[in-house]
């Protein structure tokens, strides 16, 4: 039931009050419920987010905390009450694995960045989302390697792992967590480390969100990087043409050490011919990044001369994914990792379904790994380290887009690059029509993770639809 903002004391108000002041040491009946009023704010419908829209649901009752304490208060008071309740930090989920019609607590306001330059450490909140941990660190010439959208908020982005333009030069977002705080089902704040409860740091580094417990605060160490090099390609290529460009590119990927991280998007144009637009980011100095521009330039007839951007590490950041770009739009997005380059016809037959059905903005997107990733300074339940590609797959629903194209569209690439996968998925790209989820998110640290939620949430206090089950 929503709560009820009026004059009365409903049965859960009076709940809450009296929470509030047991919790408190003797605030009066008056102004613990004034706190408590300050804390939920009712179905605020004002403040509803939802990156997929497709899975927005409207909670009835909203906590907004901005302390520790008030976390652990809103969800004394969802437990006294039994309420069904999610997790929220940025509500960027594309499966809505954060969204509810229950009780909501949500982060938003959790969203501290705290630099210390010296040490190179963050300290942040999980409200906090990548754009603000960007300018954060960024004014000290240091970064937290991190993902391109910088909309999404550390809550859930680092317990999926984090992938970023800067993984294959220093690792995922998850590789650089040192340190937590964290609200367990027993109500208790406790500190996560590598000397206390090193189980559930290792959890924390990949193993997805939401399973656990709250975390209210996250430790990084930061990385400082040089002046980056962003190049961007575009083409536009017959099927079969577009099919081998992806190989070469490939190839060219394949020779290229961790300094240069690569990413191509490829879409369906209505004439049945294939858009690609590529870049590379380099940590390297221009000798080293140079010929490798000029040989994916080289690669195929451009549309336009590539562009060419040298910065430090937030403007780079600012032109691949706008600090206020949330869309919100209708979309599925699911993926798979590359256990090896694409062959011509499997990239060919993935092709054919962007171009079957350009008018339902069908895309794909495939990213290089490899490197640093594959050899992280801490141990972590990130399961897919050796996977060469991340291909994520994407389908924004529109009017003339019945849900049925986009589906079968998604399905038939997923089926033409079957054989070059891993059999596994990206959880931070979560799809609720995965099969074999467990696996395919978790792999060979599910049976861990389970292990560890067991030891944690025996009553599965912490669930959505994709959590670690006991």
């Amino acid at each position: 039931m929503a709560r009820k903002h009026d004059q009365s004391l409903s049965k859960r108000e009076i709940l809450k009050a009296g929470l509030s002041a047991g919790m408190c040491w003797g605030l009066s009946f008056g102004a613990a419920r004034a706190q408590q009023e300050s804390l939920w704010a009712g179905d605020a419908a004002d403040l509803n987010r939802a990156y997929n829209v497709l899975q927005r649901r409207q909670p009835s009752d909203r906590a907004l905390p901005k302390t520790a304490a008030q976390v652990a208060r809103a969800f004394a008071d969802i437990r006294a009450s039994g309420d069904a309740f999610a997790i929220q930090s940025s509500g960027h989920c594309f499966a809505g694995l954060s969204q509810t019609s229950g009780a909501l607590i949500d982060l938003r306001y959790l969203n501290q960045t705290t630099v210390d330059p010296d040490k190179k450490r963050l300290i942040a909140g999980p409200g906090a989302s990548v754009a603000a941990v960007n300018r954060a660190t960024s004014k000290h010439g240091l970064v937290l390697p991190a993902g391109y959208c910088q909309t999404v908020a550390l809550g859930g982005h680092v317990g999926g792992g984090g992938i970023g333009i800067l993984s294959r030069k220093y690792g995922l977002a998850c590789d650089h967590l040192i340190a937590a705080k964290m609200l367990t089902a027993q109500g208790q704040l406790i500190t996560v480390s590598e000397s206390q409860n090193s189980d559930l740091l290792w959890a924390l580094r990949g193993g997805g969100a939401g399973s656990f417990g709250i975390v209210t605060e996250y430790q990084f160490k930061l990385r400082r990087p040089p002046t980056l090099l962003l190049a961007e390609f575009r083409l536009n290529l017959p099927i079969k043409q577009a099919a081998k460009w992806m190989t070469r590119w490939q190839a060219i990927v394949e020779k290229t050490g961790p300094d240069i991280g690569f990413l191509s998007y490829v879409y369906g144009d209505r004439d049945g011919m294939v858009s690609i637009s590529s870049r590379l980011v380099s940590t390297a100095d221009d000798r080293a990044t140079i010929p490798v521009a000029k040989a994916i330039a080289a690669l195929a007839p451009l549309r336009n001369p590539p562009t060419l951007k040298k910065a430090p590490f937030q403007p780079i950041a600012d032109h691949l994914w706008a600090p206020d770009n949330y869309p919100e739009l209708p979309i599925q997005i699911t993926s798979d990792l590359l256990a090896r380059p694409a062959s011509v016809d499997q990239w060919a037959g993935a092709f054919g379904a962007l171009t079957a059905h350009p008018q339902s903005l069908i895309y794909l997107s495939a990213e290089a790994l490899g490197g640093a990733i594959d050899t992280p300074e801490f141990a972590s339940a990130y399961p897919h380290r050796g996977a060469k590609y991340l291909v994520q797959y994407a389908g924004d629903v529109q009017k003339i887009a019945p849900l049925e194209l986009r589906q079968d569209a998604i399905q038939k690439m997923r089926s033409a690059l079957a054989p070059a996968t891993t059999g596994r998925s990206y959880i931070n790209y979560a799809d609720l029509s995965q099969g074999n989820w467990q696996t395919a998110y978790f792999g060979e640290s599910f049976e861990r993770l389970q292990q560890i939620k067991r030891k944690y949430d025996p009553e599965n206090t912490f669930k959505h639809a994709l959590s670690i089950p006991v």
